[in-house]
């Protein structure tokens, strides 16, 4: 078992070591690296697995918690799985959306940590995945005017 530490006000553990799964310099890792590479770490003893929706890493960390799970090596609580609320998903109305996104692909009903990825938010966007970061003509982000503390508001009005 790893070491872990407590979480502040809350009843639960944190492991101190896990698998982050962004990929270096933009360059994505298909599914499948993903996936081995979480089936390792999980294999190796890591119990905290950090993904992101932008990261594109969500489905083969899905797959690999899938496998372990049915192969009877790990339960599902007995990971720790971090996400993070996109950008352009600040939106109140869009957090929501984004939440069940990942869940679908992470492939379980819960996470046990939802973070806000940057204090930035950028123009609106769906979850098709097509637009990561919109950029104006001059090649900069294109901000959006949703508030911080708004954020986890979570508008689930359709």
């Amino acid at each position: 078992m790893s070491k872990t530490v407590p979480i502040g006000n809350a009843s639960g553990i944190i492991p101190v070591v896990g698998l982050g799964t962004w990929t270096v310099f933009g360059q994505q890792g298909n599914s499948d690296e993903v996936e081995r590479a979480t089936l390792a770490a999980i294999d190796a003893g890591y119990r905290h697995i950090d993904c992101a929706w932008n990261y594109g890493t969500q489905p083969g960390v899905g797959k690999a918690l899938e496998a372990k799970i049915k192969e009877g090596v790990i339960k599902r609580e007995d990971m720790f799985l971090t996400t993070k609320l996109w950008d352009t998903h600040h939106n109140p109305c869009l957090v929501i959306e984004e939440l069940r996104d990942s869940l679908r692909q992470l492939k379980t009903d819960y996470v046990d940590l939802f973070l806000i990825h940057w204090p930035t938010a950028l123009k609106d966007q769906d979850m098709s995945g097509e637009t990561i970061c919109p950029l104006d003509e001059n090649g900069k982000g294109i901000p959006a005017d949703h508030k911080l503390e708004d954020v986890w508001k979570m508008d689930t009005k359709p």
